[in-house]
Formats: C-alpha cells, sequence, structure tokens
C-alpha cells in the first residue's frame, strides 16, 4: 500500500498515521522478515488482537479474514483499508483511544 492514501497523510516533514494506518504498521512489525525483536513482534500482535476484540464487539465480523490479510504483506490493497476502517469504526474512538493509550501511541482522534 503507498503512503499517498486515506491511511498515511502528509504533515510538514512526515505523515500522520490514522488508527488504520497504525494497524497496518503493526502487521509489518508482527509478520514481516525484517528485524523485529520478539518483543517488537509480540506488542504488535497484542494492538492488532486487542483492536480487533474490540471491532468484534462493537459488531465487526471480518476479523479473520483482516488477520489473514494482515499476515501476507501482498494482500495489503484498498480493501484491507477499507476493512480497517470498519473495523476501527465498529471498535469506536473511546476503545481505540484506550488501546492506543495502552500501548503508549500518542492519538489525535
Amino acid at each position: 500500500m503507498n503512503r499517498n492514501n486515506r491511511l498515511f497523510t502528509p504533515e510538514g516533514e512526515g505523515y500522520r498515521c490514522s488508527a488504520s494506518g497504525t494497524i497496518l504498521l503493526c502487521a509489518h512489525a508482527a509478520y514481516s522478515d525484517d528485524d523485529v525483536t520478539l518483543t517488537g513482534r509480540a506488542n504488535a500482535q497484542a494492538l492488532i488482537d486487542s483492536v480487533l476484540s474490540a471491532a468484534f464487539a462493537g459488531g465487526f465480523k471480518q476479523g479473520d479474514i483482516v488477520r489473514t490479510m494482515l499476515a501476507d504483506p501482498r494482500r495489503h490493497d484498498s480493501r484491507l483499508a477499507d476493512m480497517l476502517e470498519a473495523a476501527c469504526a465498529a471498535a469506536g474512538d473511546a476503545a481505540i483511544g484506550a488501546i492506543f493509550d495502552k500501548a503508549r501511541i500518542k492519538t489525535k482522534l
């Protein structure tokens, strides 16, 4: 997925990352072959699990599909972006904020 989409918005010298974009970045840490520590992988997976659990509680029923797509970078496309946004919407801003606060991710929802 390129950076010129709704998950990553240009801001100054960098990008503002949406909640959906943060999950996508966590998927990269959790599932890639890159040099990520075991703790980093576990933390990324925990955030993904927490968001998808909150989304399920909010009525989102496609968590298994999202997990499968997150694990395969070839499937990081506009369909996944739509599903991540739907999952975050189902979870709600309060739940996303609490999950990100626990992970110490600064948010502006």
